[in-house]
């Protein structure tokens, strides 16, 4: 609505009609202000509008740019473009800083992305179901011209297509239409922006391009042949067809488990999706060996991710098979008769990668060394992400939660900890995060003064976050420091006030524990 206010407010000021300047910025300031609210590539508004006047009115009358018009555009478009720039330029970091945590470098997603932008245009015109997908992180990066070979033509196709809407737009306006707002709409999560590859969600608004290009040709074609009658029951046909894909789709994704695993069979070579099942086997079927092969699946399509293998090693901990009661019964005997003997088990399904190992007369899941050595490298060699982070987490809390199915790891998880804090591609948020993670480590274990240590690490590489210094708060209340702990918590209610509601929550409860201690004195 608020873009039709835009379109009609210019048609008012080509007409020479009152209010079309108001119209005009009531639909912009309106559309950026509450698109924005929702996601930040409504800024792309500008861009769409930018579209609309050079195709639909500068194209058809050059001269209709002039007095007010200009005015308008140098106040309501020129601004945000340059206030945009502008913070761009003075944060180099996020563009340049945020690749340190991706497989690829700026100029290899450059190059890539006008592949993306065919693959994107063949999803509309020749839509083919195992070509869709949660992830698309199985597309071959570009690391030069013609690596692959298909990186030049489909550069120069789309310089050619730009081109040649530019050059034409009074001549073939539709087309010039078309190539613009697709081009405008990917301009934003297709271009320099550190993000991810490929998603389809991308597509949504700049497909409309390529939609309205059939309409208008099977439109124009039906009235140059004078076949209007055929509106109606094509229009039926349509939807037919669109209702049943519609209705077969729904039914490939009527569960989260269906959905990924129809992920894996289109996209085998997708580390994300073979995470994803992995944990559909880890978490909702209880099959720890299907799930260890898909996250070293995962692993190894992404040689620079580390989640993967900290995920192997908890799951491995966590799992321990009963050999039954017969078994169980002959090993007790034996062990009365002092014979040492161990059943001989066969696991079906147990990875090359993975061995068995007795606890009493249960058998637990042992990975082999060369996986902790290649976590080592990766925490080393490559780029910290979040997923690692958060690996880290949950393996931090199945260490120190209930039955401790992973307190063996606990020396192996703090070195691990320590490598990621010293990997030269963590910035200091993530560092504070890595810091936090380990000092809840040495908090659970009784271990206050290294805990401490690391909570002040947390707070010296990322002052900004108040949850560092709630968890100093913590570790003194838990050591006995209560004066300790007030203080820290004014201070951050000081500081970073006003708190999220999360936050906000711990530090109710730990007002509620200091009121608890001091109500037992």
């Amino acid at each position: 609505m608020l873009f039709r206010s835009y379109i009609y407010g210019r048609t008012r000021v080509a007409e020479t009609r009152p209010y079309g300047y108001v119209l005009m910025t009531a639909g912009l300031l309106g559309g950026l202000l509450l698109g924005m609210a929702s996601k930040e590539n409504a800024a792309l508004l500008i861009l769409f509008i930018g579209v609309i006047e050079f195709v639909f009115f500068y194209g058809r009358d050059p001269k209709s740019f002039k007095g007010g018009m200009r005015i308008w555009y140098a106040v309501a478009i020129l601004p945000p473009v340059v206030v945009g720039l502008g913070w761009l330029m003075s944060h180099p970091d996020y563009l340049i800083g945020a690749y340190n945590t991706r497989s690829f470098s700026l100029l290899e997603r450059l190059l890539t992305e006008p592949r993306v932008l065919w693959f994107y245009t063949a999803l509309i015109v020749f839509p083919r179901g195992n070509a869709f997908g949660l992830f698309h992180d199985d597309i071959l990066i570009s690391t030069g011209l013609l690596s692959p070979w298909t990186t030049l033509p489909a550069l120069l196709g789309w310089v050619l297509l730009l081109a040649v809407a530019i050059r034409y737009v009074r001549r073939w306006p539709v087309f010039s239409f078309l190539t613009l707002w697709f081009i405008a709409g990917h301009s934003m999560e297709s271009s320099v922006l550190p993000l991810e590859i490929a998603h389809e969600h991308r597509n949504y608004l700049p497909s409309f391009s390529i939609i309205f290009g059939g309409v208008y040709g099977v439109a124009l074609g039906m009235e140059r042949l004078h076949r209007a009658r055929l509106a109606l029951p094509l229009l039926f046909v349509f939807i037919g067809v669109s209702a049943f894909v519609t209705y077969v789709r729904a039914n490939t994704w009527a569960t989260t488990e269906d959905i990924i695993e129809t992920t894996v069979r289109n996209h085998p070579s997708s580390a994300r999706a073979q995470y994803m099942l992995a944990e559909v086997y880890a978490q909702k079927r209880g099959d720890p060996l299907k799930a260890l092969r898909h996250y070293k699946n995962a692993a190894d399509l992404s040689p620079s991710e580390i989640a993967a293998l900290i995920k192997m090693a908890i799951t491995a901990s966590e799992t321990t098979i009963s050999l039954g009661p017969d078994a169980e019964r002959l090993a007790r005997a034996q062990s009365e008769k002092g014979i040492d003997a161990k059943p001989k088990v066969s696991i079906l399904g147990l990875p090359e990668f993975a061995s068995v190992t007795y606890i009493g007369q249960r058998l637990a899941l042992t990975l082999d060394e060369s996986i902790y050595s290649e976590i080592e490298r990766r925490l080393t060699d490559e780029p910290v992400t979040a997923m690692t982070g958060h690996a880290l987490g949950i393996l931090t809390f199945c260490i120190t939660r209930g039955e401790r199915p992973c307190a063996h790891l606990y020396g192996t998880t703090v070195n691990w900890y320590r490598l990621a804090l010293r990997n030269r591609y963590a910035d200091n948020v993530a560092r504070g995060y890595l810091a936090h993670g380990l000092a809840k480590l040495h908090l659970e274990n009784g271990e206050f003064e290294s805990a401490w240590q690391m909570a002040v690490e947390s707070q010296q590489h990322d002052p900004t976050d108040p949850t560092h210094p709630l968890l100093e708060a913590r570790v003194h209340l838990a050591s006995g420091s209560m004066d300790k702990a007030q203080a820290i918590i004014r201070r951050t209610q000081e500081l970073h006030a006003p708190l999220a509601p999360d936050v906000r929550r711990d530090l109710d409860t730990l007002l509620e524990q200091i009121r608890i201690q001091q109500g037992s004195k």
